[in-house]
């Protein structure tokens, strides 16, 4: 039987299920925040292997995050990466490729993304 995920966007705003208040807390305290009428979303510079553990825990179902590709923007997922096993994404900000990019664009494209994406 296959195991139950749940992708959850590193930008933006998500909705999860009531959780109860300890739940809730749990999460505050691992990187999220909440705003009434829009949802949950995760802090900048949170840790995001705390913030996946604390969801996993809370919501009994493994999560992958959902981040956007470094080029070109478009949401990428780490479930279906093919280097998600070696990737280190979760600890390195998330400055990823969609497949696309990763087949067509150059590693200089790559870097001059990132860099622009950090000097904002």
């Amino acid at each position: 039987m296959e195991e139950e995920v749940i992708r959850i966007r590193t930008k933006g705003y998500f909705k999860l299920p009531s959780l109860g208040k300890r739940a809730f807390s749990d999460l505050m305290r691992a990187g999220l925040s909440y705003t009434s009428g829009q949802g949950f979303s995760i802090r900048p510079g949170a840790d995001l292997p705390t913030v996946r553990k604390a969801l996993e825990k809370v919501l009994k179902k493994k999560v992958f995050f959902v981040f956007n590709c470094a080029i070109c923007g478009k949401e990428t997922d780490c479930s279906t990466c093919q280097f998600n096993d070696v990737c280190p994404i979760e600890t390195t900000g998330g400055y990823c490729l969609c497949d696309e990019c990763f087949s067509k664009k150059s590693l200089s494209d790559y870097f001059s993304a990132t860099r622009k994406m950090l000097s904002v």
